[in-house]
């Protein structure tokens, strides 16, 4: 019995040998993959190619510069939905990441730099049967938190059916959307009418209790 044996055991450890080898290759291949698609202009392209493809042609970008890992910076943005009325061009976008939070199911914007927008709206008619609402509270919780460290949106312009109806000339946000609520810590809002400085939280989205401080010049 023991000589049967140890073929047995000399079989199964080129078997173990060759399983580590082949798990070894993988994680390389794949913590290349990881790095390409974060550190290379090539790989943030790759990354909003599937982004695209997975919007059914809704969104185009004219340009990609730098890389996922940050700054990355998109050129002539544009999004079109006729179901839904909306077509909006977005001259230039800058956006810095922190990715590393993704693992823990935090999507971080560092900073975010939205300029020269013009947004089209287009009334679209009611369906013949319309949807069930959806509660407020499903409505309001989001699947994964969202910080926005600071966000500066620029020129924008919005039209509904080719009348004007609604212009800034910047907006100052800086934000988080979690689980245990909305807060909102900066929004500064300027246009040629007057300006908005707000902060507040919205601490329970079962009661919708919070706090607000707001200053208006209109």
């Amino acid at each position: 019995p023991a000589p049967r044996r140890e073929p047995e055991a000399i079989g199964m450890r080129k078997w173990l040998k060759r399983i580590g080898i082949a798990v070894l290759v993988l994680v390389f291949l794949g913590t290349a993959f990881s790095l390409w698609l974060q550190y290379t202009q090539s790989g943030a392209r790759f990354a909003l190619a599937r982004v695209q493809g997975a919007m059914e042609g809704k969104l185009a970008i004219a340009d990609v510069g730098g890389t996922l890992s940050g700054p990355l910076m998109l050129t002539g943005v544009r999004y079109r939905d006729p179901k839904t009325g909306v077509d909006a061009r977005i001259g230039t976008v800058k956006v810095q990441f922190a990715l590393s939070k993704l693992l823990g199911r935090v999507l971080q914007f560092e900073n975010v730099d939205i300029d020269n927008v013009d947004i089209v709206l287009t009334t679209i008619p009611p369906p013949a049967v319309p949807p069930p609402p959806t509660p407020l509270q499903q409505l309001l919780t989001p699947p994964l938190s969202i910080i926005l460290d600071r966000m500066r949106l620029g020129h924008t312009r919005i039209v509904l059916d080719t009348t004007p109806l609604f212009a800034l000339d910047s907006l100052e946000l800086s934000a988080s959307w979690t689980n245990a609520g909305l807060a909102v810590r900066q929004f500064a809002l300027r246009t040629p009418d007057g300006r908005v400085d707000l902060n507040g939280a919205l601490t329970s989205y079962a009661d919708y209790s919070g706090k607000a401080k707001a200053d208006l010049d209109w």
